[in-house]
């Protein structure tokens, strides 16, 4: 990631942490099985934008690759946590879906900060219109 990219991406980061922590505010005050998504969801996604935060004091091409990396699998596991959470039909948040949504921008744009950093390994991931339904669209049929 080189200079604007990388701080757009540390934006989008730490604004999609900053919601992610009003949801589990609302999400904490539920009972039951909400509350173990919310600890996961929250540990995962404000954990990706404290590693980009980190990126800066990477001393190594090595440091920022591994850096960058751990924050595309929080960034992959935050995706799973709130598709998790709408299609199990748990809460009914109307900002679930805007969240997944920025979750797998956020999942695109690290693996193309990957990519461009280490051309000669492609970084394989599905885009995001790849992954299945959610049981609610099933059941909405």
């Amino acid at each position: 990631m080189l200079g604007q990219e990388q701080d757009a991406v540390r934006e989008k980061a730490f604004n999609f942490a900053v919601r992610i922590v009003k949801l589990c505010q609302k999400l904490d005050e539920k009972t039951g099985t909400v509350h173990s998504f919310s600890e996961n969801l929250f540990r995962t996604s404000t954990a990706l934008g404290s590693n980009l935060d980190e990126v800066n004091g990477g001393q190594s091409r090595p440091d920022f690759l591994h850096t960058v990396s751990t924050s595309l699998k929080d960034a992959k596991e935050a995706h799973y946590w709130l598709r998790l959470l709408s299609g199990s039909e748990t809460v009914d948040e109307p900002q679930l879906s805007s969240l997944t949504e920025e979750a797998g921008e956020l999942v695109e744009m690290l693996s193309k900060s990957l990519e461009n950093v280490r051309p000669d390994r492609q970084v394989s991931i599905l885009p995001i219109s790849h992954f299945p339904p959610t049981i609610a669209e099933f059941s909405h049929e």
